[in-house]
């Protein structure tokens, strides 16, 4: 008797132990009632995670019994705990209201201020700072969060991919600009109210607005609808790129007559950044407005956009540190007793987007979109002809280069400068006047001197009376402006109790890039002779090594062939001047089967690109190059400056595939396949757009993913 006792104790103690429990519920938005999409929620002794889906629902799967803690995580959030029982059989919280997390806010603004001003894209060096898209990994998985959060400030990539492999859809419709690939982050700086609201794609997961690639896909929800009905008013300070931020919202939430509208704005304001000579000046805007007709049909309406001034600044060389400090700034100087920074930046990327969700039955749902933006984006430099290089960095200018030859040292493993042509003497004595002049707060050795381009300006004019006040420097404005049309459609249907669901979509864009340069200020001179000062460098062996006339060789320095010489002033195009015209198009749909544990999909998806430049001057190079190619081959096609160039088309198809299975609480193994083409981006794809629309067709453009 004492023996079945025993064995039915340990029966009983076997069955609570090994026992098995399921977990679901739903959350939501504390007062607006609103589904918390893309949550992460983690049972944290298991260390098990699952996400929300877009109705706010979560759901575990054989987990085991006892006490825990259940931990949400999202960017509206922050992180919130709850503790659970979990007992054997179903576990329904039903529904969680959760409230919003101001820090989570605050630490996402100065996320974004990082990507939009730190990491500013410089067309002159070539660097693409917007390397991660820290605010949106925000809240994805464990990597992602950490890479985000952690590493977005040192210009880290998420396994090693760059901004184009990201996608980010606003309202169902792709913001990924055509030319270079990326999403303009400073549209929507300030914006945080407005772009709270988002749900991310791990990789080419199925999902209902894209085929996806090997990057992240996120889409921010701007709907009217999806905002909380309230009113919110912040304000914050930072010493970063701004001291001043300020932000008021106001929504109505879903109102009886099924209007709901909301509006948000934002200033940021700074006199000076952490780095010296840096400003800030920025506003922002949002309103949007939805209707929903029936229970099928709603329209929503949103526009938005964040005019802003900024003081760029320059990566810096290790000898500049050294000099100086990791706040040193070349791109500023003084002026009357005033700071005054060379690179001012001008964006503004207007944006209106209509979207219509039609629910056409309990499983088949269309949602379409279509937007439009003209993205304004300049930076004024300091360009000069026939003149010093009156950057304070610049080589020459630095100690180093009195430092002469070097040779390698074996035995101390390094490169040393050659003694014999050495100028120690003037080395040590630029290095003095560059680290006192930094102690001081800034001299015409660390700094841009300005009166000095002003006064050489003026010597020019008295030296040369004919030439009516032509300037030897200048500021002059580089615009790269973008304005784009596109269209989203995608259409999703359940079959068989939900254990199937299909996806097909179609995407389609339309982009004309306009790049040009203006006169932005002369300095005191009156006018600027539109040549291209680079060419000087070439022109003395072009006679020798082609043979050109004096003519052609003269004719190598015009940046417009047809207006030789041609005088500008404020305000005047000059340099270059041309469109890059780009339309895309693709359809794809996928397959994704559910079967409690075991998961699969597929999908494919097939792409058409065009592109060209459209040239408004004929460039001497060009013109030079021409000679030059058709005496090597009399069959080369001819390079286009002026006018509608070559029309580059590429067909690109893609497919996708994965499979996962759920063996217990605990352990999950899933494989997922991508092959694609991509048509080249056309940033890259010309040797040198300003001149011509010469590409390097020697090699495939097609970029493959596997």
């Amino acid at each position: 008797m004492k023996k079945l006792t025993l064995f039915g104790a340990l029966l009983l103690s076997c069955s609570v132990l090994f026992g098995q429990a399921t977990l679901t519920g739903v959350l939501k938005k504390e007062g607006s009632n609103e589904p918390i999409v893309g949550a992460i929620v983690t049972l944290r002794q298991q260390e098990i995670s699952v996400q929300t889906d877009e109705n706010g629902m979560f759901e575990f799967q054989s987990v085991a019994l006892g006490n825990d803690v259940l931990e949400f995580e999202q960017a509206e959030i922050g992180k919130k705990n709850k503790p659970v029982t979990l007992k054997d059989g179903e576990n329904n919280l039903g529904e969680v209201f959760l409230k919003d997390d101001a820090a989570s806010m605050l630490e996402n603004e100065v996320l974004l201020s990082a990507i939009e001003t730190d990491f500013e894209i410089d067309d002159e060096d070539g660097m693409s700072a917007q390397s991660i898209s820290g605010l949106l990994y925000s809240k994805g998985d464990v990597f992602s969060r950490t890479a985000s959060y952690s590493f977005s400030p040192a210009r880290y990539r998420l396994r090693g991919y760059a901004q184009s492999d990201e996608y980010t859809y606003i309202n169902g419709v792709k913001f990924n600009d055509q030319e270079r690939g990326r999403f303009n982050y400073s549209s929507i700086g300030g914006l945080n109210d407005a772009t709270r609201n988002k749900e991310i794609i791990i990789n080419f997961a199925p999902n209902r607005y894209t085929f996806g690639g090997i990057g992240n896909t996120t889409n921010i929800d701007m709907r009217a609808s999806r905002f909380a009905a309230g009113t919110k008013v912040g304000l914050a300070g930072t010493n970063r790129s701004y001291w001043l931020r300020a932000t008021a919202t106001y929504a109505t939430g879903i109102m009886d007559n099924g209007w709901a509208f909301a509006v948000s704005g934002a200033y940021r304001w700074s006199l000076e950044g952490i780095q010296e000579g840096t400003f800030y000046n920025s506003g922002a805007y949002y309103f949007g407005a939805e209707k929903f007709f029936n229970p099928r049909h709603s329209l929503s309406i949103v526009t938005y956009g964040a005019p802003t001034e900024r003081a760029g600044s320059s990566a810096l060389t290790q000898e500049t540190v050294d000099l100086t400090s990791i706040y040193y700034n070349p791109y500023w100087g003084y002026q009357n007793g005033k700071k005054r920074n060379s690179r001012i930046v001008h964006s503004y990327d207007p944006t209106a987007i209509i979207s219509h969700e039609w629910k056409i039955s309990e499983t088949q749902n269309l949602n379409s979109g279509i937007a439009g933006h003209y993205n304004m984006y300049s930076n004024s430099a300091l360009t000069f002809y026939n003149a010093l290089d009156p950057r304070p960095d610049y080589y020459r200018n630095l100690p180093s280069y009195q430092l002469g030859g070097w040779h390698y040292d074996a035995s101390a493993g390094g490169f040393y400068p050659s003694q014999s042509e050495t100028n120690v003497e003037l080395y040590n004595s630029m290095t003095n006047m560059w680290k006192t002049g930094y102690k001081a707060g800034g001299n015409s050795t660390t700094q841009i001197d300005w009166d000095a381009l002003y006064q050489a300006n003026y010597a020019n004019n008295l030296n040369n009376p004919n030439e009516l006040k032509m300037a030897k420097y200048m500021v002059e404005r580089r615009h790269n402006n973008l304005a784009e049309a596109a269209l989203n459609s995608v259409y999703d249907q359940m079959f068989m109790g939900e254990k199937l669901k299909m996806v097909v979509g179609l995407e389609a864009k339309y982009t004309q890039g306009k790049h040009y340069k203006t006169v932005d200020d002369l300095l005191g001179a009156t006018q600027w002779v539109d040549i291209d000062p680079f060419a000087d460098r070439d022109i003395a062996d072009l006679s020798e090594n082609v043979g050109l006339t004096q003519a052609q060789i003269n004719a190598v320095r015009q940046n417009d062939v047809d207006n030789p010489n041609r005088i500008v002033k404020d305000g005047d195009v000059f340099g270059y001047n041309y469109n890059i015209n780009i339309a895309k198009a693709s359809v794809f749909a996928h397959n994704e089967w559910n079967f409690n544990k075991l998961k699969f999909f597929y999908g494919l998806k097939a792409s058409y690109t065009a592109f060209n430049r459209y040239g408004y001057m004929r460039n001497g190079r060009a013109e030079y190059l021409n000679i030059v190619l058709k005496q090597q081959n009399p069959n080369t096609a001819e390079v286009i400056s002026k006018g509608a160039g070559n029309i580059h088309q590429f067909v690109d198809p893609a497919a996708k595939a994965g499979i996962s299975y759920d063996f217990n609480g605990h352990h999950h193994l899933e494989a997922n396949l991508l092959g694609e083409l991509r048509a080249p981006l056309a940033n890259s794809f010309y040797i040198s757009q300003r001149i011509s629309d010469r590409s390097a067709d020697a090699y495939a453009f097609n970029q493959g993913n596997a």
